[in-house]
């Protein structure tokens, strides 16, 4: 059997596999204004959490004096907002944000690698689809962080079966021996598979269990060739391990009270 030629990703697929994403997500699930204007991809969650209102370059750098279009379109709708910009081909952006008085709260690497992923085939762990309410409520109490700040559960939930509903979307909760233990989502952008929102519960952290399950996640899609993710500061270490590609990052800002 001939092998599959797979090409190799860019910067651009990458970043373009991400803006997909949001705008499958976001039109799927219903609430909140999504919008495409001037270079700029542009979101009010609706839920008066300023940190899930993100306003992302498309592709090509907009102007600098583009900052003012998008805060004018946030300010215009009475709620707050964070700029995700990516340090490689927005740098100029995020160096004239910086300037007005935006500052940094947190840079997170884009990852990737071939696939399939190494996988440890741990016995007795297996991923539960979410497919209905109570499933979608299970998922938010497995990974319910008491200190971030969230929607109410109904409203995530709400979100959940919506993005699930798209049919490029999968939301699991990871069992142990039938013992709720972590949660994923994966998620298909053309050929490349999008891991996000991996969570293991503290007890059960340094036994393979994040490995297993993003690769298992990964593997959902049979028809991606590559899957990408978001790396936090711990879990870079974890992805680098399994043979995973720092390419760029995405850096978060929010502006000052005077921007």
């Amino acid at each position: 059997m001939p092998v599959k030629r797979v090409p190799p990703l860019s910067d651009l697929d990458l970043h373009r596999a991400f803006l997909e994403n949001r705008r499958v997500a976001v039109q799927s699930a219903g609430g909140g204004v999504f919008e495409e204007r001037d270079g700029w991809q542009l979101y009010d969650s609706g839920t008066g959490l300023d940190g899930l209102n993100q306003a992302m370059a498309i592709g090509t750098l907009p102007a600098m004096e583009d900052l003012d279009l998008v805060a004018e379109w946030y300010r215009a709708r009475g709620t707050g907002y964070c700029l995700v910009l990516r340090d490689s081909d927005d740098w100029q952006l995020i160096s004239s944000a910086r300037e007005s008085g935006f500052r940094l709260e947190r840079s997170q690497p884009v990852m990737t690698r071939r696939l399939p992923c190494p996988a440890l085939a741990i016995p007795g762990l297996a991923l539960q689809a979410v497919e209905g309410p109570a499933a979608a409520r299970e998922f938010l109490a497995v990974r319910r962080d008491p200190t971030k700040i969230r929607p109410p559960d109904d409203t995530e939930t709400d979100f959940i079966l919506g993005v699930v509903r798209a049919g490029t979307f999968r939301y699991f909760v990871a069992e142990l021996d039938g013992k709720a233990v972590g949660t994923v989502t994966s998620s298909l952008a053309g050929e490349i598979a999008i891991i996000a929102n991996l969570f293991v519960v503290p007890a059960n952290r340094r036994r393979g269990l994040g490995a297993d399950i993003t690769a298992r996640a990964a593997a959902s899609w049979p028809e991606a060739n590559h899957v990408a993710l978001e790396a936090s500061r711990e879990g870079a270490m974890l992805y680098a391990s399994m043979g995973f590609e720092r390419r760029y990052s995405y850096v978060r800002l929010v502006p000052s009270e005077a921007t």
